[in-house]
């Protein structure tokens, strides 16, 4: 049975619930195909790109739903945004003069207000990107300044955001013991709850998250922007060493072959990945991580290291050799990789060369008899 666009549009609104929002364009398209003019469609599909951040397509339809809606007060006060978005702000002046007939006093003097906070925010941006070059003094100028702004637009997510780089500028250049960072993780949230379509300020709360131990908070918040930025390997890569740092090791790996599928040449998904598998002695997979790692990057020593300890573990004594002292040519000061190299000799049969080595390179080992070598790890 084919269904009607009341059906169709309780079906996208669904989608885009869940965070489907492919899915979602896709039949607002549909409806479009049905009545070409079907505002609400086409308001929907300028949500949908403002939310994929593809600002210029949603400027386009948000426009498009208000010439033929030209009376409804959401679609103007949406036109209005998506130009601020852009910091279009003759634009702007513009369309609220073109239109102030249709709407009342109270709607033109927000949008006019709207305005004049998007030009303090600008000043406060503008001098956010020259901090590094400011004296104590014209940083906490610029603190007051950003922290009036607040007071002023309490729900304004871009002047949360930048109070929180303020204040985590601030914090940055006093000594440890003094930092406190529980007013900027209290910005970043309230900022993050009235958008959270920002990836910058998703990764901002995170680093928090992370920097403060509150890891089962890092993995909550990325397995919801999870839903905004599907197609972002960098939700899935920070997500998996939020894990990891929780103890969930399965889960990480899960998480890591989700940024590998997202981005097949990732490098440090496929470093972190490798690691996982040895932890959960999954060694058939981490070897074979640990190789793709080696033809990602053949001049990254821990690749060969990393493959070195799993060629051991797996018998592969030849190829251990080999990989390891790769590693040491690249790398000759890894106290690691010289352990390693010792016992792969040993494994191998090369005793006095083993010995000879550990020695030289390693001190602390000696060994009297190979049944001591099952003592030492494989690191």
């Amino acid at each position: 049975m084919k269904k009607n666009i009341k059906d169709l549009t309780k079906d996208a609104l669904d989608q885009y619930k869940k965070g489907n929002f492919d899915i979602a364009e896709e039949i607002y398209n549909k409806i479009l195909e049905i009545d070409n003019e079907n505002f609400i469609s086409i308001y929907n599909i300028g949500i949908i790109r403002f939310t994929k951040k593809d600002f210029k397509n949603s400027e386009n339809f948000l426009k498009k739903a208000f010439e033929l809606n030209n009376k409804s007060e959401k679609y103007f006060s949406a036109v209005i945004d998506i130009l601020l978005t852009q910091n279009k702000i003759e634009e702007i002046k513009n369309f609220i003069e073109i239109n102030s007939k249709n709407f009342d006093s109270k709607i033109i003097s927000i949008s006019e207000e709207k305005i004049i906070h998007q030009k303090l925010l600008n000043e406060i941006i503008n001098s956010y990107n020259k901090i590094e070059s400011f004296n104590n003094n014209e940083r906490n100028k610029l603190l007051n300044k950003s922290k009036n702004f607040n007071k002023k637009y309490k729900k304004n997510a871009l002047g949360l955001k930048f109070l929180a780089a303020i204040l985590i500028n601030i914090e940055n250049k006093k000594q440890e013991c003094d930092k406190n960072f529980s007013e900027i993780i209290n910005l970043l949230e309230k900022s993050y709850s009235i958008n959270k379509n920002d990836l910058n300020l998703v990764f901002m709360l995170a680093g928090q998250y992370m920097d403060n131990s509150m890891h089962e908070k890092a993995v909550g918040l990325f397995s919801l922007s999870a839903r905004y930025f599907p197609e972002n390997h960098l939700i899935y890569y920070n997500k998996g060493n939020a894990n990891i740092a929780l103890g969930n090791t399965e889960k990480a790996i899960e998480d890591y072959l989700m940024s590998i599928k997202l981005k097949s040449d990732d490098y440090d998904s496929h470093k972190n990945l490798a690691k996982a598998y040895k932890d959960i002695n999954d060694l058939e997979n981490s070897y074979k991580v640990y190789k793709k790692m080696i033809n990602l990057n053949s001049y990254d020593p821990s690749g060969y290291s990393g493959l070195g300890a799993i060629s051991i573990l797996i018998g592969k004594l030849t190829d251990a050799e080999k990989n390891i002292s790769k590693s040491l040519e690249l790398d000759p000061k890894n106290d690691d990789a010289r352990q390693n190299l010792s016992i792969c000799y040993l494994r191998l049969g090369k005793l006095e060369q083993g010995v000879d080595f550990s020695q030289k390179h390693v001190g602390a080992i000696k060994f009297t008899n190979k049944k001591e070598l099952g003592n030492f790890k494989i690191i």
